[in-house]
């Protein structure tokens, strides 16, 4: 499916009403440059709440309000809640990797990524996109992978990696040494993403490849839940414990307009999404219940739910009969001329 920006909202509406289980959604933005903008508002009620309520109505059952409207985001946060001592911490991880790994690695096919590359993997976490580029670029090419924490990251044995411990809002990159750079789930983190990227951007050598990948909650727009009225007060919550953090939950949308206005050509755009289901062992289900279950203290800090509501919430989220339209995961890529 092919959208202009002004009508991506609208036009994901019409498209979710039918998805299947699995859905892969080809956005092409086209080439006229917008200011960058924070996503640090709530959705616009007419963008296709109140304008499609009636319409959603006649064929959803068990749905909450659509789009759920999130709160402003902290733009002044610095911290990360998903740090490397939680002991749950690796499984988490491998739940990203099984969602999107797929997605990722034929994007990177697709870009061309061939023997003696040097390569850079921002914010690497569990290593699977860094021993995949290892594999690919051979013992002619180089990976260089970051993180704040590198726990996982060094546990990958090959001689063409190299791991750093890194801070993207403060340390530097060897301008223009890589022939690919790719970030997975980094800037949705992050205060001011755009400069990020524009920082990023620079240690692309000319003709190389950016491919930046983030999340866009435009997508949660059905949920079959026991009380989905609870659910969405209650999953408001969570996120927004995330957001006092710095999660920005619609930057995904921004992706490709901000690569060209940092003078990328060939830029494309794709999305994926997700049903999220609670059965156990597929990779969205194990995803979302640790990264709820680590918010939970977060939460309760912030006096945004009760201790019964939250552990409520965990609950619902696990039975077997919960289904939810997920986040979309965009990824976004283009050429340094």
């Amino acid at each position: 499916m092919i959208v202009s920006p002004a009508l991506l909202e609208r036009t994901l509406f019409c498209v979710i009403l039918n998805l299947p289980k699995l859905t892969l959604v080809h956005v092409r933005e086209n080439a006229t440059a917008e200011r960058p903008r924070f996503y640090d508002r709530r959705l616009p009620e007419n963008s296709f709440g109140q304008r499609h309520r009636k319409a959603a109505s006649l064929r959803w059952t068990t749905s909450a309000a659509c789009p759920i409207a999130l709160g402003k985001i902290n733009l002044h946060a610095v911290a990360y809640l998903f740090d490397h001592a939680w002991e749950q911490e690796r499984e988490r991880l491998a739940g990203i990797e099984g969602l999107q790994d797929p997605f990722t690695t034929d994007i990177l096919k697709r870009l061309g990524v061939q023997p003696g590359w040097h390569c850079l993997e921002i914010g690497g976490g569990g290593g699977s996109i860094a021993a995949w580029l290892c594999d690919r670029v051979g013992p002619s090419g180089k990976v260089v992978a970051t993180d704040l924490e590198t726990k996982f990251l060094s546990r990958i044995a090959t001689t063409n990696l190299e791991v750093r411990s890194h801070d993207l809002r403060k340390d530097e990159f060897e301008p223009g040494a890589y022939d690919l750079v790719h970030s997975r789930k980094v800037l949705e983190h992050l205060p001011e993403p755009f400069a990020l990227l524009e920082k990023i951007s620079k240690s692309v050598r000319p003709g190389g490849w950016l491919f930046v990948e983030d999340v866009d909650h435009a997508s949660f727009l059905k949920v079959t839940a026991r009380d989905p009225v609870f659910f969405e007060r209650a999953f408001k919550a969570y996120v927004r414990a995330m957001q006092e953090a710095g999660f920005q939950p619609f930057i995904g949308r921004e992706l490709a307009g901000w690569l060209r206005q940092l003078g990328f050509e060939q830029v494309d755009c794709e999305g994926r999404i997700h049903e999220w289901t609670a059965h156990g062992s597929q990779p969205i289900a194990v995803f979302y219940r640790l990264m709820w279950r680590r918010l939970r203290d977060r939460v309760l800090e912030l006096k945004l739910l009760s201790e019964k509501e939250a552990d409520q919430f965990l609950t619902d989220v696990e039975d077997p009969n919960f289904r939810a339209i997920g986040s979309i995961s965009f990824g976004a890529w283009g050429r340094k001329p």
